[in-house]
């Protein structure tokens, strides 16, 4: 082994680690469903047809992205590996400073005062 296992006492972490797991393939599946509904492309760097703000994105500007950290957080809890805290971290990170502030440009840059409003009203994650 390269590393000790370590393994957090964390109470309740079957239930959480589940609810965890249940929200972020909800949230990311009804994101997905919300871009489709709209017929606009949900990779990232792809030009935007539509500003989505319906279904998730009513509370959130990125409930694709909080699915997915929530659901990292949610196989850590599960697993109480202190090693799987790591990808939920770095994820949320590299997308909150990297891709995120790339993504909004492009959506600036595309939909305007339209966009900046809707950004001023809903928060980046929650």
């Amino acid at each position: 082994h390269l590393a000790p296992k370590i393994i957090l006492k964390l109470p309740w972490y079957r239930q959480i680690g589940s609810l965890l797991l249940l929200f972020g393939i909800g949230v990311s599946a009804s994101g997905l469903k919300a871009f489709a509904d709209k017929k606009t492309s949900f990779r990232p760097g792809d030009q935007p047809r539509a500003m989505v703000t319906t279904g998730p994105y009513r509370f959130t500007r990125n409930p694709m992205y909080l699915g997915i950290a929530a659901f990292l957080t949610g196989i850590f809890f599960l697993s109480r590996s202190i090693y799987l805290l790591l990808p939920p971290v770095l994820f949320t990170l590299i997308i909150d400073r990297v891709l995120l502030p790339f993504e909004e440009q492009l959506l600036g840059d595309t939909f305007g005062e339209s966009y900046r409003k809707y950004a001023q009203k809903v928060r980046r994650w929650i």
